[in-house]
């Protein structure tokens, strides 16, 4: 699992980079725009651009026919079974280029997630940090300061402390024999672990770590990245939908590729 974890880290590191290297909607625009790119090479090699062009036509001439012939009830609705009947065939018709698309896409969101939804902590911002599975929270932190002490949880099988972010770069909490470690995001351009919890045995997760002993999780809950878009707050994933879809669109001429 760990050789899979890395090769997905190897491979969507160009968009990961993007994501923390640029201003997020400089970011999203570009990924979205790469998106599109990867897209539209995948239908050109596999979908058949004529079944496509063909439904397309069907489903306006079946609305082209009920506008004309609307005050004609019986032909209305012919023309409307003729029209979900084409819907169907563009489905079909799109359903194989998709299908090569849905799992990259999946991961691709996956490893950039972190990256645009959560940010690095700033310094005094406090937050909880906990850890599954462990017998004694022998715990250093560097770079960060306890606020309180452990408490432990039973029916979780875990310990929680609340920390305050003390430093101007990425802070540190050493485990058990002090030799391991998991580092709290807190520079600029730094890769997150995640905004919420992660198995450390995960096949997934956007950066890539070695199980620790004898614990089984550790959960560090990330601030939420704020998106502005037309003055609204919103969730990176809405924008970055819509540019690519916009920029497939743009681009499919230039591919010779019917969507």
């Amino acid at each position: 699992m760990h050789y899979l974890n890395y090769f997905l880290t190897t491979l969507f590191i160009p968009f990961s980079f993007i994501a923390i290297s640029l201003p997020d909607w400089v970011a999203i625009t570009l990924i979205s725009l790469l998106t599109s790119v990867l897209a539209l090479f995948v239908y050109k090699k596999v979908s058949d651009p004529l079944k496509i062009k063909t439904a397309k036509s069907m489903v306006k001439a079946g609305i082209l026919e009920m506008l004309l012939f609307k005050d004609n009830p019986a032909q209305t609705v012919k023309s409307l079974k003729f029209v979900l009947s084409a819907n169907l065939k563009y489905f079909l018709a799109n359903l194989k280029p998709v299908a090569y698309l849905i799992i990259p896409a999946i991961v691709l969101i996956i490893q950039v997630e972190p990256h645009l939804a959560h940010r690095p902590f700033k310094k005094n911002e406090t937050f909880l940090f906990s850890l599954r599975g462990i017998n004694k929270p022998d715990v250093e932190f560097k770079g960060l300061i306890k606020e309180t002490d452990p408490f432990f949880l039973e029916e979780e099988n875990r310990y929680y402390w609340r920390l305050k972010y003390n430093s101007d770069k990425d802070a540190i909490i050493k485990l058990s024999d002090k030799t391991r470690e998991i580092k709290v995001k807190g520079s600029k351009n730094s890769f997150l672990f995640s905004g919420s919890s992660k198995s450390l045995s995960g096949i997934l997760s956007p950066v890539p770590y070695n199980a620790l002993d004898g614990i089984q999780a550790y959960e560090i809950k990330y601030p939420e990245r704020e998106i502005e878009f037309l003055s609204v707050k919103t969730y990176w994933l809405y924008p970055y939908f819509l540019l690519t879809i916009l920029f497939a669109f743009i681009l499919k001429g230039f591919f010779k590729v019917e969507l």
